[in-house]
């Protein structure tokens, strides 16, 4: 992006959710043009989502699984909506491994990642980000809400942000 004649040379990433979760992939490596990073809601853990301290929540990669395999579909948002009911039911299917084919025809390959890799294992070692977080030279402010998924693992980022002075003045806002 950098080198696009229209990126001019002060860059800040934003972006929510996925979007900012992908700030962090690239966040200790940003070229000189890149001045700040935003990312809205997310953490540097990917599977965070799911491999929870002392458990595993499977509502959150299922629903997010379902969501995605179905976000390019016309009438997206209703439809989504409409249907947000089928979700809970579906993750009562037995064996479990088959609630993603019930409620959308097919596997979906992330969901079946989820059930078949232990969270903290090799196979999602690419996806975790926590290392590149205390190597970020740009000021980064990240924003989450009080009820979020991610907020304990943003706050660890946070915390592991590099204090290097006022040349990288970090800030975390936490919202309703």
């Amino acid at each position: 992006m950098a080198k696009q004649p229209w990126a001019g040379e002060s860059i800040v990433l934003v972006g929510a959710s996925y979007v900012g979760y992908t700030q962090w992939s690239v966040a200790d490596a940003v070229p000189p043009q890149v001045k700040a990073m935003v990312p809205v809601v997310p953490n540097a853990t990917f599977t965070m989502a799911f491999n929870r301290e002392g458990g595993f929540a499977l509502e959150t990669p299922f629903t997010w699984a379902v969501q995605v395999e179905r976000q390019e579909r016309r009438f997206a948002n209703v439809r989504n909506a409409l249907e947000e009911r089928e979700i809970p039911r579906a993750m009562g299917t037995l064996p479990l491994s088959q609630a993603d084919a019930g409620l959308l025809g097919h596997r979906n390959s992330y969901f079946q990642n989820v059930l078949d890799h232990d969270g903290d294992g090799p196979f999602w070692q690419a996806a975790d980000h926590v290392d590149k977080v205390a190597d970020i030279t740009v000021p980064a402010s990240l924003v989450g809400g009080w009820y979020d998924l991610f907020l304990p693992n943003q706050l660890r980022d946070f915390q592991t942000l590099p204090r290097t002075g006022p040349a990288t003045p970090h800030r975390v806002t936490i919202g309703p």
